[in-house]
């Protein structure tokens, strides 16, 4: 125990300084359309579309391994990214969940050490959108058991 001790004074195990680790609001609540759906659903698959510069291609790809560390750590069972054939500057991140409740929970995950990785990535690409998707079986399952998913749709002038 002593020489364990003596190490950790020589010897520090990375950046745990408390302002790194505080709670940070890095996204936005996702939109839901209906106010019954069930924290349960899922799985929920996550899509986000990147629009990068070529010149910028690289450095944003090497830049996605930290950020699929990052996904993961916060909940992802599942990270790819992908280049969109149709489209040469935009990439889809797709990462998956295991329910809605948990997604939910990786939105309260993120700290304030993230910031330095998000900004990085902010600056080599633009958003260009996010989709929640819960599988579709698990919303039928809910429906039977009479969840109700209402449209909020704009009421009409």
């Amino acid at each position: 125990m002593t020489l364990g001790t003596a190490s950790g004074l020589r010897w520090h195990l990375g950046d745990a300084r408390r302002e790194a680790v505080a709670p940070w609001s890095a996204w936005p609540e996702p939109v839901v359309v209906g106010t019954d759906l069930d924290r349960d659903a899922g799985p929920v698959l996550i899509v986000r579309r990147h629009r990068v510069a070529a010149a910028r291609r690289a450095e944003f790809l090497q830049l996605c391994r930290e950020l699929e560390a990052l996904r993961r750590r916060d909940g992802a069972v599942d990270w790819s990214i992908y280049e969109d054939l149709a489209a040469p500057d935009e990439f889809v991140e797709t990462f998956a969940l295991g329910s809605w409740a948990e997604h939910l929970r990786q939105h309260g995950r993120a700290v304030i050490a993230d910031r330095q990785l998000l900004d990085r990535l902010a600056a080599l690409s633009e958003d260009a959108g996010v989709v929640h998707l819960v599988d579709a079986r698990a919303l039928a399952a809910a429906r039977a058991r009479g969840v109700h998913l209402e449209s909020h749709q704009p009421e009409p002038p």
